[in-house]
């Protein structure tokens, strides 16, 4: 059983600042401790070696901290432990690594696919800093092209931290879809699904890769 956490930081010396979201979650309780709604401030030291504390504002009376060892480029965390304490995740804890994302950047093709159909898309995405809510931004543009659709659509909202994406389209002819997914680590893959059937009723699953 594993927890992930997405999380949007920033390092200086001795410092850590950050916004996190659960985006997936397994605790002992039944009803879900954390949305991926909830942003989870973040604030904590570096100290030289670079071992990390961390500790959460409280949300719904939990609060989430960590520890580890930041490496010397900045670009992942060993030897970490989490913790929940308060709330309905009191005393959940765990092993904790991180790794830090290349930015999305390009463009990316892929296709969609449902059981009886499926959708060639070609995406041009560039990521945007941080917004208030903690979550970076996307921009850019999605075409879907298939035998019955051709929709070019324009991303009117987006979400992403670490490997959680989530886009949301807009077409000049009113169409409007939303798609989400999972980015890998290098920027170069994105795991996407369009349950919102966005191109004339087909939408589906399916992988795009940066060319």
């Amino acid at each position: 059983m594993t927890n992930e956490i997405e999380a949007v930081v920033s390092l200086t010396p001795g410092k850590f600042v950050g916004t996190a979201y659960i985006d997936a979650a397994a605790y002992p309780n039944a009803d879900p401790c954390y949305t991926l709604g909830d942003p989870i401030p973040l604030s904590g030291i570096i100290d030289a070696q670079g071992n990390l504390s961390v500790t959460s504002a409280a949300i719904r009376g939990q609060v989430l901290s960590f520890t580890g060892v930041v490496a010397p480029d900045r670009k992942s965390v060993s030897l970490g432990n989490y913790a929940f304490t308060g709330g309905c995740a009191d005393g959940h804890s765990g092993i904790l690594t991180g790794l830090k994302f290349k930015p999305i950047d390009g463009v990316y093709v892929g296709t969609l696919a449902e059981p009886d159909s499926s959708i060639a898309v070609s995406s041009s995405l560039t990521q945007l800093s941080g917004k208030p809510t903690g979550f970076l931004g996307v921009k850019g543009t999605v075409s879907y092209t298939s035998s019955g659709c051709t929709e070019e659509f324009e991303i009117t909202s987006s979400q992403l931290a670490g490997r959680f994406i989530q886009l949301f389209l807009s077409a000049k002819d009113g169409t409007t879809t939303s798609v989400y997914g999972n980015v890998n680590s290098q920027g170069s893959q994105i795991d996407l699904a369009d349950y919102d059937v966005g191109c004339n009723g087909v939408g589906g699953v399916g992988v795009l890769n940066l060319k």
